[in-house]
């Protein structure tokens, strides 16, 4: 990721307060899950971590007041579509945020034709991973 903390500190100047908010990440990369954690820490958003597919549903289906998601697409149990289509069945409307490593144009494509709500390539920028997740927050509906 690339850590841009001007960027991060003047979002976090703005007054970002989610603590009644909730978040779960799912990603397979236990320092990637970390590192995410950590850039949300000042947002007092409160975060839960999956590191497979399996585990990331069952954490939903136990946190249904989860307000955003980022979803890593690669993960070792199941890939990332499946997952997500799993989470429509439990929360339609809930903004699901894409985040990859292994991008493509047609990596693209297939999250905004399945209905992610973003799409974010790895190593993404702090900023805009915030701005992102606060844009999803913003216009999230029921």
């Amino acid at each position: 990721m690339k850590t841009d903390k001007a960027s991060e500190n003047q979002f976090a100047i703005h007054g970002v307060n989610w603590n009644d908010k909730k978040m779960v990440v799912i990603e397979d990369n236990q320092t990637c899950a970390t590192l995410i954690q950590e850039i949300f820490e000042e947002t007092r958003i409160q975060i839960f971590t999956a590191l497979t597919g399996q585990n990331g549903i069952k954490l939903l289906k136990q946190n249904q007041d989860t307000d955003v998601v980022l979803l890593d697409i690669r993960l070792p149990d199941m890939d990332g579509f499946m997952v997500f289509d799993e989470i429509q069945k439990i929360k339609p409307y809930l903004p699901v945020i894409a985040i990859t490593a292994w991008a493509s144009a047609e990596m693209g494509y297939r999250c905004r034709k399945s209905g992610f709500y973003g799409f974010l390539l790895k190593p993404f920028d702090i900023a805009s991973l915030l701005r992102m997740v606060n844009f999803a927050l913003e216009n999230k509906t029921n």
